[in-house]
């Protein structure tokens, strides 16, 4: 337990010392400013179908909410620097001695461990880090609301629930799934039916509403029956 409270701790002061020295491109989940709560929800997104994160590269910046392109950078600053070497110490010796965060490819390189967002997030609530509300919402969705075994993992929403499906490319079906999860994640209570259930027919007309926003064109690429379908294929 006192090396959970001692990487939470770290944590918290690498963030506060990049939120007090930054002026770059990041997200903060800062329930203050739309504008950085819209950040970190696209954050999120983006990085949540991805398998796999970079342990050092992109999980440590995810956990405190700063978009791991923009952390190079940060963490080159010297007091930052400093409590990110901190950190990477405590952490990497959680992988060696706990095995958590559970790593992916262990026997490479330590700067190259990567992990599942799901491992991490867990990892990170059982040390009592604060989660980012984006990252937390999200997260949420996958683990409660999609009940299927096939999504224990972040990107399970990304792939096609069923493999001989000949009729949808990989790529709208991507799409498609992203909305929804952003959709479910802002105004969850539009997106049930009248028995209290997630509806994807309910989820796909708030999705059609807003289609130039993920497909850039007035109408989406799926019919609005094959869009329900297929993410009530997820829902089941």
């Amino acid at each position: 337990m006192g090396q959970h409270n001692e990487i939470a701790e770290k944590l918290a002061q690498l963030l506060d010392c990049v939120l007090r020295q930054s002026s770059g491109p990041m997200a903060f989940p800062d329930s203050a400013s739309r504008d950085a709560s819209a950040q970190a929800q696209l954050l999120y997104e983006r990085w949540m179908c991805k398998p796999e994160w970079s342990l050092r590269a992109e999980g440590i910046p995810l956990l405190i909410g700063i978009a791991p392109d923009a952390w190079e950078t940060l963490r080159a600053s010297g007091a930052c620097g400093t409590l990110e070497h901190e950190l990477w110490a405590s952490v990497r010796d959680a992988v060696i001695t706990e095995g958590k965060p559970r790593v992916i490819n262990p026997e490479s390189r330590e700067e190259d461990w990567r992990c599942a967002p799901s491992d991490l997030y867990q990892w990170a609530r059982a040390s009592g880090v604060p989660i980012p509300e984006p990252f937390e919402a999200l997260m949420q969705f996958i683990q409660r609301v999609v009940q299927r075994p096939a999504a224990s993992s972040p990107d399970a929403l990304c792939r096609e629930p069923n493999p001989s499906a000949r009729n949808d490319a990989p790529g709208i079906r991507e799409k498609v799934l992203g909305a929804a999860l952003n959709v479910l994640a802002k105004c969850p209570d539009q997106c049930y039916d009248q028995h209290g259930l997630v509806s994807g027919e309910k989820i796909t007309k708030l999705i059609a509403a807003q289609s130039t926003r993920w497909f850039d064109t007035k109408e989406p690429p799926m019919r609005t029956g094959e869009m329900a379908e297929l993410i009530d294929k997820w829902l089941e």
